[in-house]
């Protein structure tokens, strides 16, 4: 979220609990929502292994081929999630290249 605002990218976040303006909850997360936010991360365990069937509750067919889907899980390396948006022509990327990176800079900062 940091690098995105730092970009000018307005940012909204979906939680369980509602506590402010910029904080959905799943159940405002509709058709509209998700045709008007081409940019979605899913940065919840959803889907990870050992519990890959469980599964996001939002409106897949709402998302098309101008979306750009990041789930941040990288086991399984595509979740339920981005198959599904993957099915419908989304550009989707998995976790992983985030996970390298961080272990890339960790070995950099510890190894200084």
């Amino acid at each position: 979220a940091h690098v995105l605002l730092e970009y000018g990218v307005n940012v909204n976040y979906i939680s369980r609990k509602k506590t402010n303006g910029n904080i959905y909850n799943w159940s405002e997360m509709n058709d509209y929502f998700i045709k008007n936010h081409l940019l979605i991360i899913n940065t919840t365990p959803v889907g990870m292994f050992p519990n890959q069937d469980m599964k996001l509750s939002i409106y897949y067919d709402a998302i098309s081929s101008k979306h750009l889907i990041i789930d941040l899980i990288y086991n399984p390396s595509e979740t339920f999630f981005l198959k599904e948006c993957k099915q419908r022509g989304a550009i989707v990327l998995n976790g992983y290249s985030m996970l390298v990176n961080q272990a890339l800079r960790s070995w950099e900062i510890w190894s200084q």
